[in-house]
């Protein structure tokens, strides 16, 4: 049966859940005799024969399974050559078999027509065979019923078929098929698996401008959160776009009536007359620019002829002077115009050419100043929604919109990201909340025994709850790390190891050393909520040294899942040593976020609670290396993540 159903995702069972196996009845199988002695060679000399043979000492009954072996054997013998030429030996054929009025068994028989000579190739294969004389019978199946309906809706679940024997095997027939029951996964989709969904978006704001050009926004928020492998959400929640309000305070362009027309240039012999408008109000900034129309307009007059006279062709004057812009900004147009100083007669030539011409102008002038539309900074990253894995958001705002011919804002106003927790105090490959132990002041040799490590952690004070958020400074506190009596030190490799401490001990000697938080000030001790305390590089060396340590006053201990570090427990405290006969050239890790499998099989972390001081007992046994023991803190210094042991369960 399954002992355990498949969840969230698991691999499925897979496998027969029943065998089967013949019953009733005792059930015996073929057995042969020993080979008996080789029968006398048939020939002297160019090959010859030998047999041997056996007999069916246990015949099958109950369904057992027949010999299907050889009872005879041939081989060749004295195949030195008598004369010259070879010869092959040569089998007769087979007999008709027995009767099986004798028994469960029959045979068939054949003789050697021909034995080899002079090289010639032996016979091979047997001069008797056997048979059982009761027909097999093999097993037969139904087939494989219908996948029956899955035990769940979601989640993973298990679903059956099966199929039955219809007849068994008898006489040595193919055995039945040991799977009479298969079962597989079914409704694999995780029950809670949500995809992430947005809502739809939001009214348009406003517009920032009450006239002229300005921006507007619109927003949208998340609906439904992913969960439990859900698809997450990868779309903006905000957007903005240009917007254009009325025109700020605007005067549009006026054309003035067109006058009346002048006086014809002459009386007879066709003439001209024209008529003139102006611009009488220009436009401001920004607001409606004139239309491209014609400033004078020019017409025959007197076209009869006077007398007789000879052809005359028209002939223009000079263009006027441009006119004003039509728009002060963002383009408008100016003419010019001319008149004819020769007019046609009635067989001349008109003069050829437009009498106005117009171009652009003031395209390139701005109505006002432009100004790139410019963002804020990002502003700071929200709480992870989960707490190892989840969702944080951040967002900023338009601190200058765009004016003029500047370009406007593109991109997001809101940004969502994956975040990450930590695993909380036990994972040191996550520095947050890692005492700083760069700041180093004397050392074992130099100063009495004592180290001082400077400013290794800010502690929460009433003014400053929460000093891990940088919003404001906590109270700083001191890693006293100090000798409670003489000891032999040593010198180890000048390596360094970045954001580790270390204590060199000489082999067959042991240490004890006070850990104190402190006070930079007044060293009095400061106690933390919690502080893991963590050693690297337990190990035995080439098997003539040990590497060991004895604490006392912790909370509790945690090692990696597949540790070399033997733990000794008492009363008073715990001793944790080296139990591989290790290899001394393991290298140490490089620090304590830098660390591989390998590395943590030889540490031990020590959690304490409410403690400002803590002792611990160092020893080498045997052996005449220097050892070096590297440790490494991190500390819960007021409350959130840096509080939790172990949140992500990597323990």
């Amino acid at each position: 049966s399954i002992e355990k159903p498949a969840m969230n995702g698991g691999e499925q069972c897979h496998g027969a859940t029943k065998n089967t196996q013949p019953c009733g009845g005792d059930i015996q199988q073929c057995e042969l005799s020993v080979w008996g002695s080789w029968s006398v060679c048939t020939a002297s000399c160019d090959g010859g024969v030998m047999t041997r043979s056996r007999e069916i000492e246990t015949p099958a009954k109950g369904g057992g399974k027949p010999c299907q072996d050889w009872l005879e054997e041939a081989n060749e013998c004295n195949t030195h050559p008598c004369e010259e030429g070879s010869r092959d030996c040569k089998l007769g054929a087979w007999s008709k078999w027995t009767t099986c009025q004798e028994g469960p068994m029959k045979f068939r028989f054949r003789q050697i027509e021909q034995q080899p000579a002079n090289t010639g190739a032996p016979c091979t294969g047997a001069l008797r065979e056997a048979s059982s004389c009761m027909a097999k019978v093999d097993c037969e199946t139904s087939e494989w019923t219908q996948w029956d309906a899955c035990d769940k809706t979601c989640g993973g679940g298990q679903q059956m078929r099966h199929r039955q024997v219809t007849k068994n095997p008898m006489n040595g027939g193919e055995a039945c098929p040991k799977v009479l029951i298969e079962t597989q996964g079914c409704a694999l989709e995780p029950c809670r698996r949500r995809d992430c969904i947005v809502t739809e978006w939001a009214g348009w704001s406003g517009c920032s401008a009450t006239c002229g050009i300005g921006y507007r926004t619109r927003a949208r928020d998340f609906k439904q959160k992913p969960c439990e492998g859900g698809q997450g959400c990868d779309l903006d929640l905000a957007m903005v776009e240009p917007c254009f309000a009325p025109a700020c305070d605007c005067q549009d362009c006026l054309w003035d009536a067109w006058s009346e027309w002048t006086t014809c240039t002459k009386s007879c012999d066709g003439g001209q007359s024209t008529r003139e408008r102006n611009v009488i109000q220009t436009p401001k900034p920004g607001c409606k620019a004139c239309e491209a129309l014609p400033s004078s307009q020019v017409q025959p007059c007197n076209t009869q002829a006077c007398h007789q006279h000879s052809c005359v062709d028209g002939k223009w004057g000079e263009w006027s002077s441009w006119s004003a812009c039509s728009g002060t900004c963002q383009g408008g147009e100016r003419w010019h115009h001319r008149h004819p100083v020769v007019e046609a007669n009635d067989c001349g030539i008109p003069a050829a050419g437009m009498s106005m011409e117009a171009e652009p102008c003031n395209h390139d002038v701005p109505c006002m100043k432009s100004q790139d539309c410019l963002f804020t900074s990002w502003g700071r990253w929200t709480e992870c929604s989960g707490q190892c894995e989840g969702v944080r958001t951040r967002t900023r705002n338009i601190a200058v919109p765009a004016k003029g011919a500047g370009l406007y804002c593109a991109g997001s106003l809101e940004e969502t990201a994956p975040c990450h927790n930590g695993g909380g105090l036990i994972d040191f490959s996550d520095p947050t909340c890692s005492l700083d132990l760069s700041h180093l002041k004397g050392g074992m040799e130099g100063d009495a025994g004592v180290m001082r490590f400077r400013n290794v952690i800010q502690v929460a004070t009433t003014e400053c709850p929460y000093p891990g958020e940088q919003t404001c400074s906590g109270r700083w506190v001191d890693l006293l790390v100090t000798s409670t009596g003489a000891y032999q030190s040593c010198l180890a490799d000048p390596h360094y190891y970045e954001g580790f401490g270390q204590i060199t001990i000489a082999s067959g000697s042991e240490a004890s050393f006070k850990f104190q938080l402190v006070d930079p000030i007044t060293n009095q001790p400061v106690a933390m909520p919690k502080l893991m305390l963590k050693f690297f590089g337990l190990t035995e060396g080439d098997g003539t040294s040990r590497m060991s340590l004895f604490a006392k006053g912790f909370k509790d201990y945690y090692l990696s899942k597949q540790s070399l570090v033997a733990v000794s427990s008492v009363d008073a405290g715990g001793t944790f040593a080296a139990s591989d006969a290790g290899n001394l050239g393991n290298p140490l890790p490089q620090s304590p976020i830098d660390t591989n499998d390998m590395a943590e099989r030889r540490t031990v972390a020590l959690l304490y609670e409410e403690a400002a001081t803590f002792d611990v007992k160092f020893q080498v046994a045997g052996g005449d290396s220097c050892h070096r023991f590297l440790f490494a803190l991190k500390g819960c210094s007021g409350q959130g993540g840096c509080c939790e042991v172990d949140p992500c369960h990597l323990y």
